[in-house]
């Protein structure tokens, strides 16, 4: 599990975790996001229905962090397969 909050990937702080799944045609995102002090925020985005994005928000980054983990186990059951993931330091 990655950690959050204050966490150091080559010297730059990591704000936004990124995981990629794919199941047949279909493409998930799923992100945690630091968005200032105390406000953590898991958005799980279907890239074929863009409007169907769910966000979470967490006032602690070991909550958001566990919720990821549930996301994560239930796409995994769910026949969703893990493609990338990890933190993004540079936005694109």
């Amino acid at each position: 599990m990655a950690t959050l909050a204050s966490t150091q990937v080559r010297s730059h702080q990591v704000d936004w975790l990124h995981w990629l799944y794919v199941r047949g045609d279909r493409t998930m995102s799923c992100g945690v996001e630091a968005r200032g002090e105390q406000v953590y925020v898991l958005t799980l985005l279907p890239l074929w229905s863009p409007g169907d994005q769910i966000t979470e928000t967490f006032r602690r980054p070991a909550d958001v962090m566990r919720r990821h983990e549930q996301v994560a186990k239930q796409l995994e059951a769910a026949g969703w397969l893990l493609v990338d993931g990890g933190p993004v330091t540079a936005a694109a």
